[in-house]
């Protein structure tokens, strides 16, 4: 019985993530606000808090479920890195074991590897630059304990440290939603087994393990390689596979994964319609 509590806990905190239930994993929108403060609204980055982009109609519908044989288990993670596609490069899937699997292809033009290994350490700094990532939806994602570095870079940082760097992140994944407390750790690649050997020169793998609380609920990976006018980040979001199994059966539905998916889409088209100017203005 006492197994079958444990697991019952895991199941409705992995869901109250997902789907903003609440069970201590939800954080405050008056501690957290989502909208501007008074003082934000003076900050030099508003501007692009009210320039919102947004992916286009074609590129929503392409978030799609898929059967589970097109789904990528993350011990096959080594072959995002091959030439060409997968079979799923938007969508979303429910394996057997009752784990989800995401996938999210976000075009960057005229921007590079370089300016995301750079973002995705200096966003942890101020809210503000959270805030403007996705407008409405984002509160607050900072790197607390740990001192502003003089240059950024998350995978040189994660190279140097083997326990990762994390970042407080308060966020939801839909309009209306309850926020969500989540800590995510940057880790080097190889703790996710991949060949870092295969990657080419221009090529970045940056790697995070999303928590609530104590408990590992997502590994994501964003795969960025250069394309003609720019770079691509192939984004993969593995939910559930290291929680029991009764958790991934309960928690996970295909309306959660694809909130999943749809986020990944509008916070990347987001950053990308101003990552180059930020970048060449306070890099």
């Amino acid at each position: 019985m006492k197994n079958l509590s444990l697991q019952s806990t895991v199941a409705f905190l992995l869901l109250s993530i997902l789907t903003g239930c609440s069970l201590g994993s939800i954080a405050d929108p008056e501690v957290y606000p989502v909208e501007l403060t008074k003082s934000e609204k003076k900050h030099p980055l508003v501007k692009y808090y009210h320039n919102v982009a947004k992916a286009s109609d074609q590129q929503y519908k392409s978030l799609v479920y898929h059967s589970p044989e097109n789904g990528l288990p993350f011990s096959d993670i080594n072959k995002v890195l091959e030439k060409g596609y997968l079979p799923m490069e938007n969508g979303y899937t429910r394996f057997k074991d009752g784990s989800g699997y995401v996938a999210v292809n976000t075009q960057f033009p005229n921007s590079s590897g370089k300016m995301l290994d750079w973002w995705f350490e200096w966003v942890g700094y101020d809210i503000m630059r959270y805030k403007i990532w996705y407008p409405g939806l984002h509160s607050s994602a900072l790197y607390e304990k740990y001192e502003e570095p003089d240059t950024f870079s998350i995978s040189k940082y994660v190279n140097e440290h083997p326990e990762g760097k994390t970042k407080h992140t308060i966020e939801t994944m839909r309009k209306g939603g309850k926020l969500q407390d989540l800590q995510i750790t940057f880790v080097n690649p190889k703790q996710f087994g991949i060949d870092v050997s295969q990657l080419g020169e221009n090529q970045w793998v940056i790697c995070g393990n999303v928590e609530s609380g104590e408990r590992l609920v997502v590994q994501m990976a964003h795969f960025v390689r250069e394309t003609e006018n720019g770079v691509e980040m192939r984004s993969r979001f593995w939910v559930g596979n290291k929680l029991p199994w009764i958790a991934r059966k309960l928690a996970i539905s295909e309306e959660q994964l694809y909130d999943l998916a749809h986020h990944c889409l509008s916070e990347y088209t987001q950053l990308a319609s101003f990552l180059p100017e930020v970048y060449e203005t306070y890099n």
